[in-house]
């Protein structure tokens, strides 16, 4: 679900969401998995965590895209 007070605080229309949405469907796992890949060993997060993120970002984006 989209959350409404963001909805509401950046005056998002209907449509922009639904665009947003359209978007975020072409993200691929591979996608998310090279983004939280990207940042330097020097950010302290553990391989534990890159995981956990990689599996939260896809839970959510599934959430996010059965909204459509």
């Amino acid at each position: 679900m989209v959350d409404k007070k963001l909805v509401s605080s950046c005056g998002l229309t209907n449509n922009d969401i639904r665009q947003a949405l359209i978007a975020l469907k072409t993200v691929t796992e591979e996608t998310i998995i090279q983004a939280v890949a990207s940042p330097p060993s020097e950010w302290g997060i553990t391989m534990e965590e890159r995981v956990a993120m990689v599996e939260y970002l896809m839970k959510r984006q599934q959430k996010l895209l059965n909204a459509l």
